[in-house]
């Protein structure tokens, strides 16, 4: 106020020191003012910012809820989602229609066959190169119809001249003239032998068992074991693929078919049991048939019987199996009387000695009848085995081995190692090459 309550007028100064003061706060009151406004201002455009920032986030939720529904629409119209495809000519439009089956999606493709082709013509042709050129193939003509040109190169012609064919002598020109007379020989003596290998195959499919086949020699590697094919074919009797000379290589050793049921129905008590004689081609190991040089006692009471064999059965039951070793009721000689046999019995029997009838066919140092005693000669191996029939080379085999006949009161039969049919002293430590069967017992 310029005049103050108390009604004093104040001073020029008073005054003026008023005024100042009122000037200032006039000039802090539009401070403040120009502040407040400012402040007003800033506080309107952070509202208007702010009232945007919410229309957009409510205008994303709405876009995030349509988004949503959306998703939503298209996991309901997906899931189930079916699909099918047929095809249509190859001069139409491939189409693809989705329709909506059932709640959900099914999409339907028809699609264009391809355009048909042409099937090409191929035509060959060929022509002859000269010799030592390459093959050469080429090819013309339109894909549907393609000639393909073979030029293959002549041989080198030959040198020389042939001298003889059949005995007849060529000419200048080196030809043997084959008159008609020989070229039906010959062509006749090829079909015969061709014929007769036919005839054998034939024959043994059509005639199975131990006759046919103890007739054939063929000598085959069988393997190095009896498969279960040949097990049969010996159990029932058939012998199929099975013949004389076939062998099995086990353990190093050549064991190699002699002769087909060779035993059957003999004995005191007969064999019934199909059987395949087996015979190493080599000796087994070295022994003597007794230690003191005797054959008293026959083969029977030998040495060689009572022992000298186990060696031998231990390979064989090795090589075969022991299951598969046949017993069978053999006539040994037990006794001998001034270097005669005098006596024998029946005994099983599974790996033996053989005897000069298994070798030879017959009795050659072997005791015989001799017109004035009869001596005890009863065997079951009354003949040769057939294999040594087709092939006596394989009775030697270059070493001296024993056989079981008696010969004297000191001297077994044996085969010599130069082939001979010969006898050796009892104490001679000499080859053991054994006989036996092998057989398919029935399960």
């Amino acid at each position: 106020p310029i005049i103050d309550p108390s009604g004093t007028i104040p001073s020029y100064d008073d005054l003026e020191r008023i005024m100042k003061e009122l000037e200032d706060a006039l000039q802090q009151a539009e401070t403040a003012i120009s502040g407040a406004n400012a402040a007003a201002q800033n506080a309107n455009k952070k509202a208007a910012i702010a009232d945007t920032a919410a229309g957009n986030a409510n205008t994303a939720a709405r876009n995030a809820n349509a988004g949503a529904g959306r998703a939503n629409e298209a996991s309901e119209s997906i899931e189930g989602l079916t699909v099918e495809a047929s095809d249509v000519a190859y001069n139409k439009p491939a189409t693809a229609t989705v329709t909506d089956v059932e709640g959900h999606k099914h999409i339907a493709f028809e699609l264009r066959q391809g355009v048909p082709g042409a099937v090409p013509s191929i035509t060959f042709t060929g022509e002859t190169g000269e010799p030592n050129t390459d093959v050469v193939i080429t090819q013309s003509g339109p894909p549907e119809a393609p000639v393909v040109n073979l030029k293959i190169p002549q041989g080198v012609p030959g040198t020389g001249n042939v001298s003889k064919v059949d005995g007849v002598a060529s000419d200048a020109g080196g030809n043997v003239a084959l008159s008609a007379v020989r070229y039906v020989a010959q062509t006749l003596q090829t079909e015969q032998q061709l014929q007769a290998r036919l005839n054998i195959g034939i024959i043994a499919d059509t005639y199975p068992g131990a006759g046919v086949h103890n007739a054939i020699y063929r000598g085959k590697n069988l393997g190095s074991s009896v498969t279960n094919a040949q097990w049969n074919a010996i159990q029932d009797g058939t012998f199929t693929d099975l013949y004389i000379g076939d062998y099995w290589v086990i353990n190093g050793k050549n064991w190699r078919i002699a002769a087909f049921d060779y035993y059957l129905g003999t004995g005191d008590t007969a064999c019934t049991d199909h059987h395949v004689v087996i015979v190493p081609d080599s000796t087994l190991y070295s022994s003597a048939m007794n230690e003191k040089n005797t054959t008293e006692g026959g083969y029977a009471g030998s040495q060689m019987y009572a022992s000298g064999l186990a060696q031998a059965e231990a390979t064989i039951n090795s090589a075969f199996g022991a299951s598969h070793i046949l017993s069978h009721r053999n006539y040994f000689c037990n006794a001998v009387s001034n270097g005669i046999p005098s006596g024998g019995a029946w005994y099983d029997s599974t790996v033996a000695l053989m005897s000069e009838l298994n070798m030879y066919g017959c009795k050659i140092f072997g005791v015989g009848n001799n017109g004035s005693s009869v001596p005890s000669l009863y065997t079951a191996d009354k003949s040769q085995f057939p294999l040594f029939a087709f092939r006596p080379d394989l009775i030697s085999n270059r070493t001296t081995f024993y056989l079981r006949d008696v010969v004297s009161a000191s001297n077994f039969t044996s085969v010599g190692n130069n082939g001979d049919a010969n006898s050796l002293g009892a104490s001679a430590a000499r080859g053991v090459r054994p006989v036996f069967s092998i057989y398919s017992p029935a399960s």
